[in-house]
Parts: C-alpha cells; sequence; structure tokens
C-alpha cells in the first residue's frame, strides 16, 4: 500500500527526517524504517516532491515516551 503524496497542513509544525532523527538520537535511517509502516510516526505525511514531514507533536510524544529530556539525555538514569 502506498502512501499518498499530499502538503502538509500549514497550520502545522512539522520537523524533516533529518530533525526528526536529531531529537531522537538516531540515524535517519531509522525514521525512514518506521514511516509508513503504521510505527510511531502516525500523522506523517509526504510532500508533492516525495519527503516525509513528521508532526513536531508526534516527535515530542515519542521523545517522552522513549524518555529523552529536554537537553537530549535519556532520563531515568541510576
Amino acid at each position: 500500500m502506498s502512501t499518498p503524496l499530499v502538503a502538509p497542513p500549514a497550520h502545522v509544525d512539522y520537523l524533516t527526517v533529518t530533525e526528526t532523527a536529531r531529537a531522537l538520537g538516531v540515524k535517519p535511517r531509522t525514521i525512514h524504517a518506521h514511516l509508513g509502516d503504521g510505527g510511531p510516526f502516525v500523522g506523517a505525511t509526504r510532500t508533492p516532491g516525495g519527503q516525509w514531514r513528521i508532526p513536531r507533536g508526534v516527535v515530542e510524544r515519542v521523545r517522552v515516551e522513549l524518555g529523552i529530556t529536554a537537553d537530549g539525555t535519556t532520563g531515568g538514569g541510576s
């Protein structure tokens, strides 16, 4: 099943795959592996040019779920 190519709504703040990867401390290919497969990036969309955009709120939710703090470290230490 292919993902339809649609422009992101103007009222939603979207991040690129690279920005998302940086926010989560992973490589962009890790984000690509989870896009379009029903993974954690629900609401991600493709631009007419084929580039993925992920809603900022979704990225923030994933950061919280992974325990990534505002300074980019993982919480919960020992």
